[in-house]
């Protein structure tokens, strides 16, 4: 799987890194375990993008994964966090920022880890307590 994730309930961070070549359905599947396995309220997401070399998303997928990140059943991240500094990985966030904006969720892009988790402060104070 060229997407893995640690969940870590006692501070309710999903740290994820996404590395190689990335598809649709490496979203999707990712986006089924969050569903099966995580899906509670109040997390953050902190996805390191910069191990991915290439992608392929296609149009179709798009618009499954928006209709089903959409569906009342499926609980958000509070915040999705996003780290892209090399070539592939901040065009695949160009696109994937169309997604977010279409799936009405909560994300902002950064060019460097250490921007991202001082980020993290800022985000965590404003949620509220679980």
């Amino acid at each position: 799987m060229a997407i893995s994730y640690e969940f870590d309930e006692k501070e309710n961070i999903v740290y994820v890194t996404a590395t190689g070549f990335l598809t649709s359905l490496d979203i999707m599947n990712y986006v089924e375990e969050w569903f099966q396995k995580i899906n509670k309220p109040g997390v953050i997401e902190l996805i390191d993008m910069n191990g991915v070399c290439d992608f392929l998303i296609q149009h179709s997928d798009v618009t499954k994964l928006v209709d089903r990140t959409k569906e009342s059943v499926f609980i958000r991240p509070a915040y999705s966090v996003f780290i892209a500094s090399n070539a592939a990985s901040k065009k695949i966030s160009e696109l994937l920022k169309v997604l977010i904006r279409q799936a009405e969720w909560n994300a902002f892009f950064y060019h460097s880890k250490q921007d991202a988790i001082n980020a993290l402060g800022a985000i965590r104070a404003v949620l509220p307590r679980q």
